[in-house]
């Protein structure tokens, strides 16, 4: 087996398509492959969840967007507990999964698009 030599040529920028994070990104492939992708809610949630944990250590004390993380975190089934995300241990395979699902959707999508196994 060999993979085609060559790369396509996508006709316009990543930075032209609107939007940011997950949604910027789903656009920017479904612009490239011709095919609609979109970013289920689950994961929007999951992703406003982890940029509070990975930029304020779940700190909701003096973030700004905390309103919208409280929504995310409620919409995953996490609490809230004195201001702060608590991430109990089992709640991360499923949340890990529906994300995983979501990629390998895409992967499967995007790889015999862009090459072609012989």
């Amino acid at each position: 087996m060999q993979l085609r030599p060559g790369r396509r040529k996508i006709p316009f920028s990543f930075h032209e398509t609107r939007g940011s994070g997950l949604t910027q990104r789903a656009k920017y492939i479904s612009r490239s492959l011709g095919e609609q992708f979109t970013v289920p809610e689950r994961l929007h949630h999951l992703a406003t969840v982890r940029h509070c944990i990975a930029h304020a250590s779940g700190d909701l004390l003096d973030w700004s967007h905390r309103p919208q993380v409280e929504k995310a975190a409620q919409e995953l089934g996490l609490q809230i507990v004195p201001d702060r995300i608590a991430v109990p241990s089992e709640a991360c395979a499923p949340l890990a999964q529906a994300a995983l699902d979501w990629l390998n959707g895409i992967v499967a999508a995007v790889d015999p698009t862009l090459w072609s196994v012989r």
